[in-house]
C-alpha cells in the first residue's frame, strides 16, 4: 500500500506557512484485527469510534516502538482485492 502524506497541495501549503491537513488513506484489515480493534475501544471510558480507535493505537504503537528491539509480528493481509485471471 501507497501513502502519499505529502501531495503537491501539502508541501507547497508547508511552505506558505499555512496549516496542513490531515492525511487521509483507506485501511484493509483481517477480520480478527477489526475485532481486536473493537474490543479494545469497547474497554475504553468514552467508547471511541473506530477511526479514533486506530489512531489511539497507531500512536500507541508508535510511541512504544523505542521501548523494544523486537519487531511486530507480521500479521496476514486482508483479503479484498480482486486476483488477476
Amino acid at each position: 500500500m501507497r501513502v502519499n502524506v505529502f501531495d503537491g497541495d501539502t508541501v507547497a501549503a508547508v511552505r506558505c506557512g499555512m496549516e496542513r491537513k490531515p492525511a487521509r488513506f483507506e485501511l484493509r484489515l483481517p477480520p480478527e484485527l477489526g475485532d481486536e480493534i473493537d474490543d479494545w475501544r469497547r474497554k475504553q471510558p468514552d467508547l471511541p469510534p473506530r477511526a479514533e480507535a486506530a489512531r489511539r493505537l497507531i500512536v500507541a504503537g508508535l510511541r512504544a516502538e523505542g521501548e523494544s528491539d523486537k519487531a511486530p509480528e507480521k500479521l496476514p493481509r486482508a483479503s479484498g482485492r480482486a486476483k488477476a485471471p
